[in-house]
């Protein structure tokens, strides 16, 4: 009987630490593909940010929408620079960052980065934007 019951209890503690718990705050993976290059966005403003796509010239993804201080799922791009073409919309308004050219920029380290996204304004339809290596 007590053979059992320590069996019980030794297959429950490793059923529970086999188990990930799923994160939505925003926090990193405890493993990670260093050999790949991700992207994610954070939201760091006070409004929703819909249609979010990236193109870095590697790859291009769409986001989806993104409320307020959120963070979007990561996605792999086979490589970017520090900066890159994205648009998004906040009521139906564009909002546009498009890169002229890459002439003496070099590309970015393979590494998973965050895109925070922050001082959105409605009126001159313009942001601010960091790229934030994870």
């Amino acid at each position: 009987m007590k053979t059992r019951f320590g069996f019980l209890i030794i297959c429950s503690f490793l059923a529970i630490v086999a188990c990930e718990k799923e994160d939505n705050t925003g926090s990193l993976p405890k493993k990670r593909d260093t050999d790949t290059l991700k992207l994610r966005v954070k939201n760091n403003s006070f409004i929703q940010l819909d249609s979010f796509y990236v193109n870095t010239s590697g790859g291009e993804a769409n986001f989806g929408s993104i409320a307020s201080n959120n963070y979007s799922d990561y996605e792999i791009f086979d490589y970017s620079y520090s900066y890159f073409y994205m648009n998004f919309k906040v009521h139906d308004h564009d909002y546009t960052l498009q890169p002229i050219d890459y002439v003496g920029e070099t590309k970015i380290d393979t590494a998973w980065y965050t895109v925070r996204i922050s001082e959105v304004d409605t009126i001159r339809k313009t942001f601010n934007y960091n790229l934030i290596k994870d």
